[in-house]
C-alpha cells in the first residue's frame, strides 16, 4: 500500500515539472520563477514572458507546436486578461480572456475584421462582375464577327443593282425631252430587294422616301443637258439611267434703234418713263425674256430719246403703284410720261378688262392684279391726275 502511494506521488511531481516550469528545469532560459524567461516544452510548445511564483503571470507569448499563438496577459498559468490569439488558418480573436476561455471580444477589432471580410466579399464580387463583362464582350465580339461574315456572304451573293424608273420625263431609251424653263424637277422610283440606300441626279443627292420615290430640282442650260440618275442599294450595287433634256433657246425681242438720235423740241416739257419687267413669279410660271426686254427698252429710251427713266424688275403690286405715285408727284402739265410693262397679263373677256400681273399675283385672285386700260387715266388703279 505504501509502495502504491509513493508511486502516485512521484507521478504527480513529474507532471508538475512539465506544467509549471521552475528555474531548475532544463527547458528554461532566464528567470522562470519570478522574472522574465523562456520556457520550451518537450512537445515543442514555447512561452516567452513574465513569471511569478513559478507560474506564467503578467505579459507573455505562448506559441503552440500546432501553430496557434497567444499574445497577452497571464494569471496563474492561464490566459487571463487582454490578449490576441492567432490561429493557423490566419484568423484571430482579440478581447478579454478568463481562465483560458474567451470572455469578451474587442469591438474595434471585430469591426475591423468585419470590414476586411466585407472588402473581401466586394473584391470577389467585382472580380466576378469583371469576369462576366469580359465573357459578354467576347460573346458580343463573336456575334458581330458572325454578323459581319453573314453580311459579307449576302453581299457576295447579291450583285443585282436597283431598278430605276423616271416618272417626271419621258426618258425611255434616252430620248430627248424639250424644256423651256431654266429648271426642272426629276422624279422617279428606285426599287431593290435589299433596299435603296441613295439616289443622285448628276451627282446631287436626291430626296428619297421609304418606298423608293425620289425627287430633285436641277437647273438647265440652254441647249443639250445630259441627265444621269444613279441608284445604289445597301449592298453597294449601282444602277444608272440617263436621258437628255433639250432646253429651247428663246428669241429676245429688241426695240429697234433709230439711225439718228431723236431730237426733242425745246419747250415741250420733260419726258419720263416707268419700265417694268417681271420674270420670277411666286405663283405663276417663270418667264424668260421680260427682264431683258425691259432693260433694253430702258436703255434706248434713256440713251436715244433722252427720257428720265425708272426701272422696276420683278416688281410686286406695291412696287408698281409706288413707282407710279412717285412720278405723279413730279409731273407737270407740260411733261410726258410713258409706262412700259413686260410680264404676265390677263384679259377678262366678260368685263373686257386687261390686267398686269405683278410677281405676287395669284392666278385665281384679282386682288393683286393691276388694271391696264387703253385710257389709263380712266382706271382707278393709277393715281388721280396722272394722265
Amino acid at each position: 500500500m505504501n509502495t502504491k502511494r509513493l508511486s502516485i506521488i512521484l507521478l504527480f511531481l513529474a507532471s508538475l515539472l512539465f506544467i509549471a516550469p521552475t528555474s531548475a528545469d532544463a527547458g528554461c532560459r532566464g528567470d522562470c520563477s519570478n522574472g522574465w524567461g523562456t520556457y520550451t516544452w518537450a512537445n515543442g510548445d514555447k512561452y516567452v514572458g513574465d513569471f511569478r511564483d513559478n507560474k506564467r503571470n503578467g505579459q507573455g507569448t505562448y506559441t503552440l507546436a500546432n501553430g496557434n499563438k497567444y499574445v497577452g496577459e497571464w494569471r496563474n498559468d492561464n490566459q487571463h486578461g487582454q490578449g490576441t490569439k492567432t490561429y493557423v488558418d490566419g484568423s484571430q480573436w482579440t478581447g478579454e480572456w478568463r481562465n483560458d476561455e474567451k470572455y469578451k471580444e474587442d469591438e474595434s477589432v471585430r469591426l475591423a475584421q468585419e470590414r476586411r471580410l466585407e472588402e473581401e466579399r466586394r473584391r470577389i464580387a467585382e472580380e466576378k462582375r469583371l469576369a462576366d463583362d469580359r465573357r459578354k464582350l467576347e460573346e458580343e465580339r463573336k456575334r458581330l464577327e458572325e454578323e459581319r461574315k453573314r453580311i459579307a456572304e449576302e453581299q457576295r451573293r447579291d450583285t443585282t443593282p436597283p431598278q430605276i424608273r423616271i416618272t417626271s420625263h419621258q426618258a425611255d431609251r434616252g430620248v430627248f425631252v424639250a424644256a423651256r424653263l431654266s429648271r426642272t424637277t426629276v422624279t422617279g422610283l428606285a426599287m431593290d430587294d435589299s433596299g435603296v440606300a441613295e439616289v443622285a441626279v448628276n451627282g446631287q443627292t436626291a430626296s428619297l422616301d421609304a418606298r423608293g420615290n425620289f425627287s430633285l430640282e436641277i437647273f438647265l442650260k440652254v441647249g443639250r443637258n445630259d441627265i444621269i440618275v444613279t441608284a445604289m442599294d445597301t449592298r453597294r450595287n449601282v444602277a444608272r439611267k440617263s436621258f437628255t433634256i433639250d432646253r429651247e433657246a428663246l428669241e429676245v425681242s429688241r426695240v429697234p434703234e433709230p439711225e439718228q438720235p431723236m431730237q426733242i423740241a425745246a419747250g415741250t416739257g420733260q419726258y419720263y418713263a416707268l419700265i417694268i419687267g417681271n420674270n420670277q413669279y411666286k405663283y405663276l410660271p417663270e418667264l424668260e425674256t421680260a427682264i431683258n426686254d425691259a432693260r433694253e427698252v430702258e436703255r434706248v429710251l434713256r440713251n436715244q430719246y433722252g427720257f428720265e427713266t425708272k426701272l422696276l424688275l420683278d416688281a410686286t403690286r406695291r412696287d408698281i403703284l409706288d413707282g407710279l405715285e412717285g412720278f405723279r408727284k413730279r409731273l407737270r402739265s407740260t411733261d410726258h410720261f410713258l409706262v412700259y410693262y413686260a410680264g404676265h397679263g390677263e384679259f377678262e373677256q366678260g368685263a373686257k378688262k386687261a390686267y398686269w400681273l405683278p410677281v405676287d399675283a395669284k392666278p385665281d385672285s384679282v386682288t393683286d392684279w393691276i388694271i391696264a386700260t387703253a385710257s389709263p387715266a380712266k382706271s382707278s388703279e393709277f393715281p388721280p391726275d396722272m394722265f
